[in-house]
């Protein structure tokens, strides 16, 4: 899905060589998206440059503050050959700051977007021990640490586990206001470690991927 994504938003840049007309727009977007095992309410605050023609291109960039609530239950191995896995005991809320980047294609009012998140930067705090057991060990591991990958980049190794995508179609009401619907990508990776008198020393990594419905607004405020 990472590398459909990424060809979508270049396809969709390339067609600004045939846009007439350039107007700037400040926008606020609220969108959300539910499971039974994550739900992630979001704000954005950001700008798009629409090319404004009879087929008309968006391009959107923000800043976003998101909410992550992992609800309790399994939380796999990212190793799939690892037995050892997380049961969260309660919900686990990871507040997010993210960069994604889009772009849209329409015709009048409609349009089919994509976006991804360049970066995320999670500031949770690390599991407390009573919240959590860990699964497929024969007795409890001294002095281990598990907490939300702190910072997640498009181009590390594993930055995308945990960075969002979404795929959507959108209709826009007199340039003011715009609603969203589509299917959103999500990760979420907990790292953990293993802290001792002498050392700290990296132990497993767990999370899990979705691709869920999920449901947008946006109030566009042109320059």
């Amino acid at each position: 899905m990472r590398k459909v994504l990424l060809i979508s938003l270049l396809v969709l840049i390339k067609l600004t060589a045939s846009a007439q007309r350039v107007r700037v727009f400040n926008f606020v977007g609220f969108d959300g998206n539910f499971s039974k095992t994550h739900s992630a309410p979001d704000i954005q605050i950001g700008q798009s440059l629409l090319m404004d023609s009879r087929i008309s291109f968006r391009l959107n960039t923000a800043v976003s503050f998101s909410g992550d609530f992992i609800h309790r239950g399994a939380i796999p191995n990212i190793d799939k050959s690892r037995t050892i896995s997380l049961d969260l005991k309660k919900t686990h809320f990871v507040p997010t700051l993210s960069i994604p980047v889009g772009a849209e294609i329409g015709f009048r009012n409609v349009a089919l977007g994509v976006a991804v998140e360049l970066l995320s930067i999670n500031i949770g705090k690390s599991l407390d021990s009573l919240n959590y057991t860990v699964i497929g060990t024969e007795q409890p591991i001294a002095g281990l640490e598990v907490s939300p990958a702190k910072f997640n980049f498009i181009a590390a190794k594993d930055g995308f586990r945990s960075l969002d995508a979404i795929l959507y179609l959108s209709y826009t009401y007199n340039d003011t206001f715009s609603f969203r619907l589509g299917l959103s990508r999500q990760g979420i990776m907990y790292r953990s470690f293993i802290t001792t008198a002498s050392r700290t020393s990296r132990f497993d990594k767990f999370g899990f991927e979705e691709v869920k419905p999920f449901i947008g607004i946006r109030f566009n405020i042109e320059k």
